[in-house]
């Protein structure tokens, strides 16, 4: 019996939360299907795809996303975008005529040329959305949010996203019901531990991930002020990850210089495995503004970690209060409260809640329940 062959549309070549919940998608499904990738650049994520199993075809093609964080004032660079994704889309066609392509599988929403492909492919759709757009990465659709969501609910197909919320969300656009498949978010098996204050009673948080407006970190380190204002010196904060916004970089260091809290402060570069660090902290701080998934608050849990996860977002449907982790209002104040709470909570209700995120993170995000949702999406043909 042959098997079903998906063209995988990839939206950029790094190891963004979108691409690691891809690959991890392609784990649960691949002895059902073979795989041809397209992306637009060489990157790290080519060296992750080469472990999927039967070994997929990868096409460079330089083609763009129909969404921008700066709406350029001019249509020429609107033209220009749309007249390199016919560029690509033609070309693509001709590459791809004898391949015997069955589906076309676009991993994220910034691209357009997945459901053109399936089109002149004659071959369905699958529109996997992991963002919101605008509230998540400052992006917007450069040819108007009202006519890329009719060419969506027209040509898309099959859409799907990783979280209620985000259903919601495009749901009030698309005026349909969207599934959600959750990710199964691997984690290495280095569960932490040591309990809280293992290092001279001192409370180690750390933020990882981007450095952007969108991810916070200005946010904590102004609760780490007030935490010092009120007398408790026994914090220390990390902040990990690559800088996509220097100008913005620059601010917090200063920031943190200014009011005195950098020598509770410890920047430090981005690492490909993150892990073995974010363990030799108590307590992991997810201060994204919205976050359509937030694999921190996951990923923290199966470790054995403290979240302490911001309310805007999916973090109320993934953490329950109280049990797996804390929420807190976006703002320094109640981030405050909330480590303060924690360093005056005792050790064994503190561990309670660590021991019961981890059995809900393993026993929700798993594989198996992984590749249930996806293949029931992808088998309803």
């Amino acid at each position: 019996m042959n098997k079903r062959k998906i063209l995988i549309v990839i939206h950029e070549a790094s190891l963004s939360g979108a691409n690691l919940a891809l690959l991890e998608s392609l784990e649960c499904i691949e002895p059902e299907f073979d795989f041809v990738f397209v992306m637009p650049s060489y990157g790290p994520i080519i060296d992750r795809l080469k472990s999927v199993q039967p070994l997929g075809e990868v096409i460079i093609k330089d083609f763009r996303w129909w969404m921008s964080g700066k709406l350029p004032s001019f249509r020429f660079y609107k033209l220009r975008s749309l007249i390199r994704n016919a560029i690509a889309v033609w070309d693509l066609r001709k590459i791809l005529k004898e391949c015997l392509i069955s589906d076309v599988f676009s991993n994220t929403l910034v691209v357009p040329i997945g459901p053109i492909l399936a089109r002149i492919l004659g071959v369905r759709h699958y529109w996997y959305i992991h963002e919101y757009g605008k509230e998540d990465h400052n992006l917007q659709f450069m040819y108007g949010t009202k006519l890329s969501y009719f060419f969506i609910k027209k040509w898309g197909g099959t859409v799907f996203t990783n979280s209620r919320t985000l259903s919601n969300y495009h749901s009030s656009y698309l005026k349909v019901d969207i599934p959600v498949v959750y990710y199964t978010v691997k984690t290495p098996q280095i569960e932490k531990a040591e309990g809280f204050f293992y290092d001279s009673h001192v409370l180690r948080l750390i933020l990882y991930g981007r450095i952007v407006p969108s991810k916070g970190q200005k946010l904590a380190l102004e609760a780490l002020l007030l935490l010092k204002r009120s007398g408790y010196n026994n914090v220390r904060l990390t902040i990990m990850g690559s800088i996509d916004d220097m100008k913005y970089f620059n601010e917090i260091a200063e920031y943190a210089k200014s009011v005195e809290i950098d020598s509770l402060v410890r920047f430090i570069p981005h690492e490909n495995q993150p892990f073995h660090e974010v363990c030799k902290h108590d307590v992991v701080l997810n201060c994204s503004k919205r976050e359509a998934f937030g694999r921190i608050n996951i990923e923290s849990m199966k470790l054995g970690l403290l979240i302490l996860a911001t309310e805007s977002g999916s973090s109320t449907e993934l953490i329950r209060h109280n049990m797996t982790g804390y929420i807190y209002k976006a703002n320094a104040a109640s981030l405050a409260e909330s480590v303060e709470k924690i360093i005056n909570s005792p050790k064994e209700s503190l561990l309670k809640i660590v021991t019961n995120g981890r059995k809900y993170a393993h026993s929700e995000f798993s594989v198996i329940n992984h590749k249930i949702s996806l293949l029931s999406i992808l088998s309803n043909v």
